[in-house]
């Protein structure tokens, strides 16, 4: 009515196909015939396409055809048989095979003939996976079993028909084949009812295998066992560990959104799933609703199975289904307890297969920095850095995002190491991206990885840098320096806990723990329109800022003589000791590269020490070079190395952006990094 009144002709035709098949079912086959010529005739004159994917049109046309009535125009049965079978379509194909053999049946075929089609039928249904059709073809296998006396087969597959039904088996199972599972004797052999079942189950187990990602593993278990159960919505549900009260998270859903997950018709079904979570054990209850208008109820049937790996449980595969009264009432939950201790086992070898197969590209990337936890000591008698230490303890075993702030060469990174390694993830890897070294070009797929064949050069699967962190920290250095389409999609990996490589469809899960960082004023950036302001916020949840080194009171001296000592050992040179004048002239020199130009600075004056004489002249280093930069006659690359230098003290050692180094320069920032590189700045 609704399509008539705003003349829908494309919901015309799905309706009138629809209403045809009310009449099909309900045994008015002329009605239907009547309805369905007319609903492709009206759909003729609006110029759509004759097609369709639905199997109810060939079984209608065969009953058509079978009882004389007039071909209907362009759905002559024999041609759309013949266009079906030359095409790709295996579900459409499946129902042509089990409708010829119904034919060849009628008219007397030969057994081989009939049972070869029949054959044909359940292959090509079975790979479409729509239980309904393949219950179909099996009791056609089951007639035929019955015409030549086989009645036990005939009753086992029978009884194979009615488990692919699930819970429709009121609404699908026909009459006419009741009596071979109501028989005394067939409907208790249980022996025959859970290894059939298992069987079926354990071939999509087998389907697992060529997946390379624990929650496809899972996702791919998920959708299975709904189609198994006869679910009308299911899900996945997450808990991280040591969570027993609060709510789990929704990792994977079918017909399940995440809105209906906080309704307050969804807290009984919760329930259920922290019982499932707790006692370990698979659970099926009804469950009455209130539904609006208020006043009214509706049943739901609920059915949950837990997932362990390793001996705990991390999840609970949640089913149900508010059409049928006692769903899964069919189901054995013993069956299921043996269904779910094998899955468990499966996975959990999947995981370690895969988790092998990971540590293996992790090692084989050639941009994706390990840290070792130990390392990275940071060296102070500052009471400020004191102070902000123990605020980053404090903060590290908390699951916070971080922001570091502070200059280039303030130490962000040691901070960022320091937080993992006092994390509860602290046994998972620690990933380094410094976004100032990746050109813009390779950015995405650096961080999210690609697939093999998503662009040329392609030639293998990368694992991203993110996808690496699961479980583990990722640290961004520089993450003021992204594009805005790099942050868009950060900030979607940070809410959903989700990536696609580039070149990917499927979601892969990335839970990681975020350390960001940054020399520049976000703040700024964000009303210049630079920086995501809903990034921002996401990031700028814990923040930390460092001070750079001329702020750090006697720093400076402990720092220098720190790194002197360090260099000294690793060149086998003598120790050297700070005198009273050197100390002086560290402690008044301004160090606008801070802790990483000091470092460099003590490394330069132990190589070029004479003896046990340490050399080092701060003055010559910036201040005496500023009144005559060329009074030493320097070559062209020393020129151009002072007068970086000079530019990086200027800017404090911001590169990118509006008053950066590569704006004053005139140079892209890969061409800076590259030059600098080939002048011998180093980078900590």
């Amino acid at each position: 009515k609704e399509a008539r009144e705003t003349d829908n002709a494309l919901g015309l035709y799905f309706c009138g196909g629809g209403i045809a098949l009310n009449h099909f079912l309900k045994g008015d086959v002329k009605k239907a015939h009547e309805i369905l010529l007319n609903t492709i005739n009206e759909g003729t004159r609006a110029g759509l396409v004759r097609q369709f994917a639905s199997p109810f049109v060939l079984e209608m046309l065969y009953e058509f055809h079978q009882r004389g009535y007039d071909p209907i125009p362009s759905f002559d049965f024999t041609d759309v048989m013949e266009r079906v079978m030359d095409g790709v379509n295996c579900h459409l194909q499946g129902v042509c095979f089990r409708l010829k053999a119904k034919m060849s049946l009628a008219q007397s075929g030969s057994h081989m003939e009939i049972a070869d089609y029949l054959t044909r039928s359940e292959e090509n249904l079975r790979k479409s996976g729509d239980p309904v059709q393949i219950s179909k073809t099996l009791l056609e296998i089951s007639r035929l079993e019955l015409i030549h006396g086989h009645r036990k087969k005939a009753r086992q597959v029978a009884q194979e028909a009615r488990l692919m039904l699930g819970g429709y088996i009121e609404e699908f199972f026909p009459e006419e084949f009741r009596y071979l599972i109501e028989t005394k004797g067939v409907i208790t052999d249980k022996e025959f009812k859970e290894e059939k079942f298992l069987d079926r189950y354990f071939e999509m187990i087998e389907s697992f295998y060529p997946s390379e990602n624990r929650m496809e593993i899972l996702s791919k278990m998920l959708a299975a066992t709904s189609q198994m159960f006869g679910a009308e919505r299911s899900g996945l549900f997450w808990f991280s560990q040591g969570q027993h009260t609060v709510k789990p998270k929704l990792r994977a859903s079918l017909n399940l959104p995440g809105v209906e997950i906080d309704s307050s018709n969804f807290k009984s079904s919760l329930k259920i799933i922290l019982k499932t979570f707790r006692k370990n054990h698979p659970f099926s209850e009804e469950l009455t609703l209130k539904e609006f208008p208020p006043g009214k109820n509706f049943v739901r049937s609920v059915l949950c199975i837990p997932i362990e790996v390793k001996g705990l449980v991390h999840g609970v595969l949640y089913y149900d289904n508010s059409y049928l009264d006692n769903a899964f009432e069919f189901l054995n939950l013993s069956i299921i307890k043996r269904m779910a201790r094998h899955t468990n086992m499966v996975v959990e070898r999947r995981l370690d297969h895969i988790k092998v197969k990971d540590r293996a590209n992790r090692l084989a990337s050639e941009k994706s920095l390990f840290r070792d936890s130990k390392s990275g000591k940071i060296i102070t008698q500052s009471r400020t850095i004191y102070h902000l230490l123990e605020q980053i303890d404090q903060v590290a075993g908390t699951e916070s995002t971080v922001l570091v702030l502070g200059e280039t060469g303030t130490g962000k990174e040691l901070v960022a190491e320091r937080i993992h390694r006092k994390s509860l993830r602290s046994k998972a890897p620690f990933i380094v991206v410094d976004s100032t070294t990746i050109p813009e070009n390779l950015l995405e797929s650096e961080l999210f990885g690609y697939e093999k064949g998503a662009f040329t050069g392609a030639d293998k699967r990368k694992i991203g840098c993110i996808e690496m962190a699961d479980q583990g920290t990722l640290f961004l250095d520089e993450v003021g320096e992204l594009t805005l389409a790099a942050q868009a999609k950060l900030l979607r990996a940070l809410q959903e806990k989700t990536i696609r490589r580039v070149g990917g469809v499927a979601p892969i899960t990335a839970d990681f723990r975020l350390i960001a960082a940054t020399n520049r004023n976000l703040v700024a950036e964000v009303e210049k329109g630079r920086f995501r302001e809903d990034l921002f916020y996401r990031l700028n949840v814990v923040p930390f800022e460092l001070p750079p080194l001329r702020k750090r009171n006697k720093d400076p001296i402990l720092l220098a003589q720190h790194f002197i000592d360090r260099y000294a050992k690793k060149y086998n040179f003598p120790g050297f000791e700070l005198s009273s004048e050197e100390k002086h002239n560290i402690m008044h020199y301004p160090w606008p590269g801070n802790v990483r130009e000091l470092k460099n600075v003590m490394e330069r004056a132990v190589l070029l020490s004479n003896g046990d004489k340490l050399k080092l002249d701060l003055r010559l280093n910036r201040s005496s070079l500023s009144n005559d930069p060329f009074r030493d006659n320097p070559t062209l690359d020393e020129i151009q190395r002072r007068y970086i230098g000079h530019v990086l003290e200027y800017t404090k050692g911001k590169i990118s952006g509006h008053d950066g180094a590569c704006e004053i320069l005139g140079m892209k920032r890969t061409s800076l990094y590259s030059r600098m590189k080939a002048l011998g700045f180093k980078k900590d």
